[in-house]
């Protein structure tokens, strides 16, 4: 929740500069306390949870929790692992939409090279997937669910925020990059 406000259509300095800050810090906690970190690991995720919902509330979100807030209607499934599933092929659907030059697309290339600096090639998709984190299929999220789940996301509140429109089709193809 700390990623989508930084590069949403409404980010602003101020969320900015706790986005800015929180964002590497919170995915070295996330890797350090998964894998058995201690105290401050768990301080600096604290940190990370904090700034998200300041940004968040002070930006808003996208595409990952417009279709998540469905998703979850839908199946029931747990918001942080829908929200797992989906970060990193949103986050390539965003990159892959947005002209090269803009200031979106730097702020995502910054993000994705903080992925790598942390998660290495693997990124944080195989890297969660190894630690456990299920995709959408074994969250209930079938094929034939995706177009009905696309459709119902682009009326969804966190989708108006997200940087650059998304037709179903994108969505759909970032539901079956989830799994």
């Amino acid at each position: 929740q700390v990623i989508e406000p930084y590069v949403c259509a409404r980010a602003n300095p101020m969320t900015d500069a706790l986005a800015r800050a929180a964002i590497p810090q919170g995915l070295r906690a996330l890797k350090a306390v998964v894998e058995g970190g201690g105290p401050d690991d768990w301080d600096a995720m604290a940190w990370t949870s904090l700034a998200g919902g300041l940004v968040l509330a002070n930006a808003g979100l996208g595409a990952v929790h417009g279709l998540a807030g469905v998703i979850g209607g839908m199946t029931g499934a747990a918001h942080g692992a829908i929200c797992g599933a989906l970060l990193p092929p949103v986050l390539a659907a965003n990159r892959w939409a947005v002209p090269v030059g803009s200031e979106t697309r730097a702020r995502l290339d910054w993000i994705a090279d903080e992925i790598a600096q942390v998660f290495g090639a693997e990124g944080i998709a195989g890297w969660a997937r190894s630690h456990g984190l299920p995709g959408l299929v074994a969250l209930g999220v079938t094929g034939a669910l995706r177009p009905g789940i696309a459709a119902r996301a682009q009326r969804a509140s966190s989708m108006a925020a997200n940087p650059v429109p998304l037709a179903d089709a994108a969505l759909i193809g970032i539901m079956e990059a989830a799994g």
